[in-house]
C-alpha cells in the first residue's frame, strides 16, 4: 500500500505498475467542520473551539486535521487546561510546518495574537 499527497511527483513507469488506485478529494467545508468535531472527543475538556472558522479558514485533509486536534490535546493536558483555540492555533502552526507550509498570523483571523 502507498499514500501520498504527491502523485504528481512519482515516476510513470512506476504508477503504470499500480494495479489499483484510489484519490480521496481534499474534504469539503462542511466535511472539514465534521472532521475537526470528531477529531477531538465530546469527552475531552475544550474552551471555545471556533469549529466554523477553522472549517472554513484552512483547507486541509482529514489527518492533517486529526494531527492538529492530538497536538492541541497534548498541549493543554500539560497545562491542565481544557483545549482552547491557542492549542489548536499551535498544532495547526507545527502540522503545517511539517507539510512545509508557511502560515502567516493574518491567516488567523481573529485569532492572530493567539500566533507567536
Amino acid at each position: 500500500m502507498l499514500t501520498t499527497n504527491l502523485a504528481n511527483n512519482i515516476d510513470q513507469a512506476f504508477i503504470r505498475r499500480i494495479d489499483v488506485s484510489i484519490t480521496f478529494p481534499m474534504p469539503e467545508e462542511s466535511e472539514r467542520r465534521r472532521i475537526w468535531v470528531a477529531s477531538i472527543p465530546k469527552s475531552a475538556p475544550t474552551a471555545d473551539i471556533d469549529y466554523d472558522f477553522l472549517a472554513s479558514t484552512f483547507k486541509i485533509a482529514g489527518g492533517a486535521i486529526k494531527n492538529i486536534a492530538l497536538t492541541a490535546a497534548f498541549l493543554a493536558a500539560a497545562r491542565e487546561e481544557p483545549i482552547d483555540m491557542s492549542d489548536v492555533v499551535l498544532g495547526l502552526r507545527r502540522e503545517s510546518a511539517k507539510m512545509g507550509r508557511l502560515v502567516e498570523a493574518s491567516q488567523f483571523g481573529p485569532y492572530a495574537h493567539l500566533v507567536t
